[in-house]
Formats: structure tokens, C-alpha cells, sequence
């Protein structure tokens, strides 16, 4: 088998894994036959593919797909895949429900078993519902128990209140039964003053006297202030606050500049600066190149002596270039040699050092 043949092989069954692994991540197996149901909902509450499909919380299925109905912009279709195995009757519901977590299911619910034309086949609608968290929590039945039971329990607790507010002996009823005493009192006395206050005109009168005191005080009071007032607003006018308060404004506008400047320069300084230690740092640590070339002496020494070949290497070139040149034969390449100056000029030189 030829090297192409093993790669195209290698290829193909690099590509049947990923598309078996992106339908295993869907919740789909290629492998298996399955089919296909379509439902109408108004709305699938940001339900996402690859959410499971169950009967009796048993998984039998995910949803492969979610789009718009095109004829139909008030409309949400969803694809659902279902195991083979599994029959789905034509009167089936599926109802997507939310769990307390947010997380969207479908289930599909019927009455009783399909066997033959009595059951869907592949490709056709089913109808849908849609539950909120409470519904898919619990039943309208369940419900209706829960509120009963918290109706009894509001009753007995009220008629138990009632009996320890009634029953002199109690220390709750006892308390209840002072109050309305002490109300009944406080009543009688406000309706005795009221009438006392009708009978007797002194009071009356007493009033009006305060009324008129207090009247008068407040009168040259406020003559008093008002007098006051005009002095001060009389010397504040005479006063030039236009030409304070422009130089006031002047001023703070140009410290604020100065200071805005400043808080600038420093900030940028202590960032350079934060930067450069961190350099340093990093450096000391032997983190980066620099930091390498610094603290790694075995790094120094291979990069000296990697110049050092790369120097030879040039070199070679330089002299004997006709070796790099690709489709040169050794004999061709030796008769350049023999006639390049620089190679009889190394040759010589190695002679006179060897003597020596």
C-alpha cells in the first residue's frame, strides 16, 4: 500500500471521528436510527438545542433544531429526534418545561400506546404546550391541595387567636379587654373637656390673648429682620464681588489645571516606574530572554557557540560556494575548489601551520 493511499485512508478516518464526535456532543448518535417530529410553539422559552426529550423521565430523544415557521412570523418550530424503538402516538403532547435551575426540556405525554397507523410517523407535527416553573412543578390538582391546606391552617390559626382574645382568663384576652377600657375612658375625658371648653368662656378668651401676643412679636420680629437685611445687602452691593469673583474663579481654575497636570505627570511616573521594577524583577527571576542571557550561563555559552558556527559557516560559504549551489556533482565541486583563490590561500595556510 502505497504512502498517498495511507494518508487518504488516515484522512478519512480522521473526518468520520469529528463528525461523529460534534453529533455525539449534540446529543445524537450517527450510528443508530432515529426519527424525526416537528412541533408549534407560540413560544420555547430561550430553550437551546441539544436539550433532552423525555417519556416518563426516561430520555428517548434531544432537539436537533429551532427556527422561525417562514409562513408564519407569530410561530416557533422545533425538530425533535427520537430513538427508532420508541412509538409516538398522533395524539402525543409535548410540553416544554423549566426546571427551578432555568434549565428547558421537552416531554412527550400521551394516554395509551400506538401500534401500526395509530402511531406518527416520521417527518409529521405533533402539538406543543408550554409550562411556566410552577406548572411544570407541580398540577392544577396539587395546587388546589396546597391552597386548601393553607386555608385550614388560616382558619385554625384565627379561631385560636379569636378564643385567646375572648377568654377573660388569658393573658392575650386580659390585655385586650384593658385596652378597650382604657379607650372607653380616654373618650369620656376628651368629651368632659370638649364640654367644659363650650361652658367656659375664659378659655376662650385666654386663647385669643395668646393668639394676639404671639401675633405682635412676630410682627416686629420681622421688622426687626427685614431691617437687618437691607444694612447688609446695602454693603454687600457696594462691594465689587463681579471683580473678586472672576479673580476667585481665575485662580481656581488654573490651580485645578496645575494639580490635574501634576496628578498626570506623577501617575505616568509611578506607572514607568512600577514598570521598570517589574522588568528588573522579572530579570533577576530569569524570566525572558534578557532575564536568560543574565542568569542561564548554559544558554550564553550555546548561543556563543552557535555564533561561532554560524561564523564558520559563513565563512565555508564565502570560500567554497559552488557546495551550496544543489545539483553540482562532487567532481564539479572539487575542480572549483582546486581553481578558487580563497581555498589554495586556506590550504597553504594550514600547510605553513601543520609545518610549524
Amino acid at each position: 500500500m502505497s504512502r498517498e493511499t495511507r494518508i487518504g485512508i488516515l484522512s478519512i478516518l480522521v473526518i468520520a471521528a469529528s463528525i461523529w464526535g460534534y453529533k455525539f456532543i449534540k446529543g445524537q448518535n450517527i450510528f443508530s436510527s432515529q426519527q424525526f417530529f416537528y412541533i408549534n410553539y407560540n413560544d420555547v422559552g430561550q430553550m437551546q438545542q441539544s436539550s433532552p426529550v423525555f417519556n416518563l423521565g426516561f430520555q428517548i430523544g434531544t432537539v436537533t433544531d429551532i427556527y422561525r415557521e417562514p409562513n408564519s412570523y407569530d410561530k416557533v418550530v422545533v425538530e425533535i429526534e427520537v430513538i427508532k424503538k420508541f412509538k409516538v402516538p398522533k395524539g402525543t403532547i409535548a410540553i416544554i418545561n423549566q426546571s427551578a435551575m432555568g434549565d428547558k426540556s421537552i416531554h412527550l405525554t400521551f394516554d395509551k400506546p400506538c401500534s401500526g397507523s395509530d402511531c406518527a410517523q416520521s417527518g409529521d407535527y405533533l402539538k406543543g404546550e408550554y409550562k411556566s416553573v410552577l406548572g411544570s412543578m407541580t398540577s392544577p390538582n396539587e395546587v388546589k391541595q396546597y391552597l386548601d391546606e393553607v386555608v385550614k391552617g388560616l382558619k385554625d390559626v384565627t379561631g385560636k387567636l379569636d378564643t385567646m382574645v375572648n377568654d377573660p382568663n388569658n393573658v392575650m384576652g386580659k390585655t385586650m379587654s384593658d385596652l378597650q377600657l382604657t379607650m372607653a375612658n380616654m373618650k369620656n375625658l376628651t368629651g368632659n373637656l370638649n364640654r367644659e371648653m363650650a361652658r367656659n368662656g375664659k378659655v376662650n378668651n385666654i386663647l385669643e390673648n395668646v393668639k394676639e401676643l404671639t401675633a405682635s412679636l412676630e410682627e416686629q420680629k420681622i421688622k426687626s429682620i427685614l431691617a437687618n437685611a437691607d444694612s447688609i445687602s446695602s454693603k454687600v452691593n457696594s462691594i465689587d464681588l463681579k471683580a473678586i469673583s472672576d479673580n476667585t474663579n481665575k485662580t481656581m481654575e488654573e490651580t485645578q489645571t496645575a494639580i490635574a497636570r501634576m496628578k498626570k505627570t506623577m501617575e505616568e511616573a509611578d506607572k514607568a516606574i512600577l514598570e521598570f521594577n517589574n522588568l528588573l524583577a522579572g530579570v533577576n527571576k530569569g524570566e525572558g530572554s534578557l532575564g536568560k542571557l543574565v542568569k542561564d550561563d548554559q544558554l550564553y555559552d550555546e548561543l556563543k557557540e552557535a555564533a561561532e558556527k554560524a561564523n564558520v559557516l559563513m565563512l565555508d560559504i564565502q570560500q567554497r560556494p559552488a557546495r551550496y549551489i544543489p545539483f553540482k556533482s562532487r567532481r564539479k565541486v572539487r575542480k572549483i575548489d582546486e581553481k578558487n583563490p580563497l581555498v589554495i590561500s586556506a590550504k597553504e595556510n594550514t600547510a605553513e601551520k601543520k609545518k610549524d
